[in-house]
C-alpha cells in the first residue's frame, strides 16, 4: 500500500469513527433532554402539583393522580428502592451532569480528529502536487 492508499484509508477509518461518536453524543443529548423533563416533573409534584401526564409508550401519556411523593426507582437487576423527590432529583442531576461530562469528552476527541482529517487532506495535497 502506498503512502496516499494508507492515507485514504486512514480518512476512511477516521470518518467512520467520527460518525459513530457524533451518534454516540446525538445519544447522550436525547438521554440529557429525559432526565431534564423528569426533573421537570418532579419539581411540578415537589412543589405540589397533583396531576401529572404519564409517558407509557410512543407519545402516549396517562393522566395520574398523585397520592404521595415516593418514587420508586429501579436502580439495576430489578432491584426497586424507595426514594424521596429531592433524592430523585440528585440521582438525576448527577446523571445528567455524567452525561455532560461525557459528551464535552467526546466532542473534544471529535475536535482532534477533524484536525487530524485537515492534515491528513494537506498531505494529501502535497503528493498530488509532487506527482
Amino acid at each position: 500500500m502506498n503512502n496516499e492508499e494508507e492515507m485514504l484509508y486512514r480518512a476512511t477509518v477516521l470518518k467512520n469513527q467520527s460518525e459513530q461518536l457524533e451518534n454516540t453524543i446525538q445519544s447522550a443529548n436525547e438521554q440529557i433532554k429525559e432526565l431534564e423533563e423528569l426533573n421537570s416533573t418532579l419539581s411540578l409534584i415537589k412543589n405540589g402539583e397533583k396531576q401529572v401526564l404519564n409517558p407509557i409508550g410512543k407519545g402516549i401519556y396517562l393522566k395520574a393522580n398523585i397520592e404521595n411523593d415516593e418514587l420508586f426507582v429501579n436502580v439495576g437487576s430489578n432491584v426497586v428502592v424507595k426514594k424521596t423527590i429531592p433524592e430523585g432529583k440528585k440521582m438525576i442531576e448527577e446523571q445528567t451532569s455524567k452525561l455532560r461530562k461525557a459528551s464535552l469528552e467526546i466532542s473534544m476527541q471529535l475536535e482532534q480528529y477533524a484536525m487530524e482529517f485537515q492534515h491528513m487532506l494537506k498531505e494529501l495535497n502535497k503528493i498530488k502536487e509532487e506527482q
